[in-house]
């Protein structure tokens, strides 16, 4: 009986581990991607995280022929304006009224859609 307190004890400490871990995990969602028949010669695939809000992460794939390039991060719980503003653009949330949330509650949230006046207040 003891071996089987001590089994289920265990069982419960990995569960425990498993959980916690796995609540630090974030995702990352690649918003907008680059088919692999563009990359020329010379040229590889990174891919830039424009967006953590903790358990998300979004980002997006973009062409570079430097070497040195490892794609851009922001920074935890931030956002970088200029792939965050680039991904704005053509985000389809925008023609359908609803809520980007990849942008929400940032400046780049409020930007006007293309070829839109921005009305005064």
């Amino acid at each position: 009986m003891r071996g089987l307190h001590q089994f289920e004890r265990r069982v419960r400490r990995l569960e425990s581990h498993a959980v916690l871990r796995a609540s630090h995990d974030a995702f990352l969602i690649v918003a907008q991607s680059v088919s692999p028949d563009s990359v020329s010669s010379g040229q590889r695939i990174v891919v830039d995280r424009v967006r953590d809000s903790g358990n998300i992460v979004w980002a997006r794939e973009r062409l570079t022929s430097d070497l040195g390039d490892m794609g851009r991060s922001c920074p935890k719980g931030g956002y970088c304006e200029d792939g965050l503003l680039e991904l704005h653009q053509t985000c389809h949330w925008r023609s359908s009224g609803g809520a980007c949330r990849m942008c929400q509650g940032t400046p780049v949230a409020d930007t006007p859609k293309p070829g839109r006046k921005v009305q005064q207040k």
